[in-house]
């Protein structure tokens, strides 16, 4: 279809119309903006001023508008603190309890819809970008009673003389650096995240919005994101690793994809450094996640709170040098520590997936160092909580765990602790399955002096309560063909052998039930070392049962190795008799060959 010379004007005339119009735009846009930039800038940097009540001022390098498209790139902002005004205002018990400092090279503003501002003071934005920010978080903490009044933050009430409402449908923080200090009346603490991401959808500020719980933080979700996250703990002795920390409020999920708990030092050398005896713990996991997380108590707070945690692909490390021990100080029961720690802690279920520990442990003068491992472990512990009122409602922890014994045992524990009591009390029940009993000497020869050269365990049954001073129970050991060789020191394990010898005549059940008679039931009863971690009790507590059920009370261990010591000294003796003798007879050859 061929265009008429009419049409061809027409077009041409509405062309020129548009790209007049179009044209009209970009001159009004630029003439408001050459006379409003001005006022515009020192109307936010005022109302941040009186927002803040004076604690905040804004500040940036450049700005650049677009009213047509409803845009703004900042470059160079800066939201600084009055620090001496801050100090004075929490001396008097006044202020916020978080004060905030920023920079960010670049900051994005997209989507302005400014008719629907100008008709009813309702700001909506599309979106907010800061790029690269340094921020700054500093936590102050103040005893309740000092306050002047609790305070609540109140985002509408600084909005409220200028606007009706703001919604933004997404901020977002990329490729940011967060401090965080924490002073006050609790321990300080200082943290450094380098490489931090943050994003929020649906963030609405209005007069209702304080009183709307489906959010968190006036927003419709809240995503943060931190990599590669590095922390020394305060004692310096160890580093904390994260790998990616992700955070979503609207699944109230936390995962973290690694954690590494990594001593500085070798476990020797560790102990050299702290010349004294301690456990030297080392943690290892894979992906951590929690779930039904509550993340306006852990932010807000430094509360956890979460309805199931699972920890997959855990390996955990406890070694003791047993030098020093009067000079260690008491350890406190786990579930102790958990009642009386400075943070609140409810989780109602803990799940341990394909995990694994060790217990390792060296006596003093010993090169050998005894070890106990258990592979292959899964647990479902619940109820963790140290909230008085979830106490006083359901006061026992649960714990059920199981797992493989050197790789050739299954063992099932399960264990209650018992958190209304103030004396730590705790019952363990168990059992261990067949397996060949050689296989724990790698921990009785270094802890016992006791090896078993011999032996199958059919079956092991124990139950045991304890405290933080002594436990008792009972064990049912099923044995057959036990045969047991006593170790000494290690410059005289070959004056042992008679009392080995000895014990496995005279004294050592070599089976249990034996053939004449019923099942013999072995006594747990052991005097907690109150220096000594709970790996070293529980463990501790069974050897007892063990050697009572083989027939080695302590009694007669000591009189087995006294009588060792009096075999030894008598070898001794009858050594140097001997000496003396070939010496006398040395003597008296040299005189004859020299009289001859």
């Amino acid at each position: 279809m061929r265009l008429t010379r009419k049409s061809k004007k027409i077009m041409t005339l509405s062309a020129v119309v548009v790209l007049s119009l179009f044209l009209l735009l970009i001159i009004v846009n630029s003439i408001i903006i050459h006379f409003a930039k001005p006022r515009l800038v020192a109307y936010l940097k005022e109302t941040v001023y009186k927002a803040s009540d004076s604690l905040y001022t804004l500040d940036f390098d450049k700005i650049r508008m677009n009213l047509i498209r409803g845009s703004a790139d900042i470059s160079e902002v800066y939201l600084r603190p009055d620090t001496a005004l801050y100090a004075s205002l929490r001396s008097r018990g006044a202020g916020p309890p978080l004060l905030f400092d920023l920079h960010s090279e670049h900051l994005k503003i997209r989507g302005v819809h400014l008719f629907k501002l100008w008709r009813s003071k309702k700001l909506a934005v599309d979106l907010i970008s800061i790029e690269k920010p340094d921020i700054g978080v500093l936590k102050h903490v103040l005893p309740e009673d000092t306050l002047a009044k609790p305070f609540e933050f109140d985002p509408y009430g600084m909005i409220a003389p200028v606007l009706a409402s703001l919604r933004v449908d997404r901020v977002r923080i990329s490729d940011g650096k967060l401090r965080y200090k924490k002073e006050g009346i609790r321990n300080g603490l200082s943290l450094h995240f380098n490489k931090f991401f943050l994003e929020t959808d649906g963030l609405y500020i209005d007069s209702m919005s304080r009183s709307d719980t489906s959010g968190s933080f006036y927003s419709e979700d809240l995503r943060l994101s931190i990599k590669d996250f590095k922390f020394r703990l305060p004692d310096s002795l160890y580093n904390l690793h994260l790998g990616t920390v992700r955070l979503s409020s609207r699944e109230s999920r936390l995962s973290i994809d690694s954690l590494w708990l990594e001593p500085r030092h070798g476990e020797m050398e560790f102990h050299k450094i702290q010349d004294k005896e301690t456990d030297r713990l080392e943690l290892k996991t894979g992906l951590i996640t929690a779930r039904d997380f509550d993340i306006r108590s852990f932010l807000r707070n430094e509360e956890l709170k979460a309805g199931e945690i699972l920890i997959e692909d855990a390996v955990l490390v406890d070694f003791l040098y047993n030098f020093r021990m009067d000079d260690r100080p008491y350890q406190t029961l786990p579930h102790l520590a958990l009642k009386n720690a400075g943070i609140t802690l409810d989780i109602r279920k803990l799940v341990i997936k394909n995990s694994s520990a060790v217990y390792r442990e060296r006596l003093a003068g010993n090169s050998e160092t005894g070890q106990v491992t258990f592979r292959n472990l899964n647990g479902i512990i619940t109820n963790i909580s140290n909230i008085p009122e979830r106490i006083a409602a359901d006061s026992v922890i649960h714990a059920n765990i199981e797992t493989s014994l050197m790789d050739v045992g299954s063992l099932n524990v399960k264990f209650d602790f018992y958190m209304d009591r103030d004396d730590g009390y705790f019952t363990v029940n168990g059992s261990l399955g067949r397996m060949p009993m050689e296989a724990i000497n790698p921990m009785l020869e270094a802890a016992a002096r006791l090896k078993i050269k011999r032996g199958t365990l059919q079956k092991l049954l124990f139950t045991l309560h304890g405290d933080s001073t002594r436990s008792a129970g009972s064990m049912k050991f099923y044995y057959n063909n036990l045969n047991v060789e006593l170790l000494g020191k290690e410059d005289s394990e070959s004056n042992m052998k008679i009392a080995s010898a000895l014990t496995n005549m005279l004294l050592l059940y070599s089976n249990n039930p034996p053939p004449e008679g019923p099942l013999r039931t072995g006594v747990i009863s052991f005097t907690r070392l109150k220096n000594k971690s709970i790996f070293n009790y529980l463990w501790k507590s069974l050897l007892t049962g063990f050697k009572s059920s083989v027939g080695i009370s302590a009694e007669k261990e000591s009189q087995l190795r006294g009588m060792a010591e009096k075999f030894k000294e008598r070898k001794e003796r009858r050594e140097e008799r001997k000496g003396a003798r070939q010496e006398r007879r040395a003597g008296r050859k040299a005189e004859r060959q020299a009289d001859q």
